[in-house]
């Protein structure tokens, strides 16, 4: 993540003011913190929530505490990798309202990760609602996406 091409790579993104997603793994989520210090002008879209582990919970919200002084970083809202109906909706409720606690919901774009996640985008969609731990859902489901991608 750290090598010189790629560090270049991403001066031409912030540049062109296009937004990096990141697509990390639960364990993997420790490096974000250092890149995102050292890109404090790109912004950067978390794919899939950083994909959290129910075993691995714990470190995963010690990992996004840590990431929520950065106001360019985001959250996609899209499924886990893993996440299919046999996920406990407890746990993605609970994921929810950690997520809900510790960033603005303006930092929250929804995304699908169908079909690698076995969570059709409706069946997702659906349990965002139900959870009922969102306000502005339509900032989640469109108005953050237009403003991040589009600047407006």
């Amino acid at each position: 993540m750290f090598e010189t091409d790629f560090k270049e790579f991403m001066k031409i993104l912030e540049k062109a003011q296009i937004v990096f997603e990141a697509c990390l793994k639960n364990k993997e989520l420790v490096f974000l913190e250092q890149f995102l210090r050292e890109n404090t002008n790109l912004k950067v879209v978390l794919d899939h929530m950083g994909n959290p582990d129910i075993n691995c919970f714990c470190d995963y919200k010690k990992d996004l505490q840590r990431l929520k002084k950065f106001s360019n970083f985001y959250i996609k809202l899209s499924s886990p990798d893993h996440f299919s109906m046999q996920t406990s909706q407890e746990f993605i409720f609970e994921l929810f309202s950690f997520l809900k606690e510790n960033f603005s919901e303006d930092r929250f774009l929804f995304g699908s990760n169908y079909p690698v996640s076995k969570l059709s985008p409706n069946k997702w969609a659906n349990l965002i609602l139900k959870s009922e731990v969102f306000e502005n859902l339509d900032a989640i489901f469109y108005q953050n996406a237009l403003k991040l991608y589009k600047g407006g």
